[in-house]
């Protein structure tokens, strides 16, 4: 999104596009345990904090999940909405 709007170029906590220092942002999922503190975060000196309208983010995450427990490729499709709906009601509980 920032990179979109402003041309800027924005990294991730795990350098996947080899781009290290020069961004702006970085997107993380720390601390969560897929995500991870960059090497130089010492040097962050501030912060912006975007959340996910949780609506969105929760069955995105499902959709995650069903790919890697399927070994399907990430961001491929959709998990049956069967599926969702079972996962949902039992967390839900």
């Amino acid at each position: 999104l920032i990179e979109a709007l402003t041309g800027l170029w924005t990294g991730d906590d795990w350098d996947n596009n080899q781009r290290g220092k020069n961004v702006v942002t970085v997107k993380t999922h720390y601390p969560h345990d897929a995500g991870q503190l960059v090497s130089w975060d010492n040097e962050i000196t501030r912060a912006l904090v975007i959340i996910r309208n949780p609506m969105n983010a929760i069955p995105s995450f499902f959709n995650h999940i069903y790919e890697i427990k399927n070994n399907l490729a990430i961001h491929s499709q959709r998990a049956p909405v069967n599926d969702w709906i079972e996962w949902r009601d039992r967390l839900a509980e």
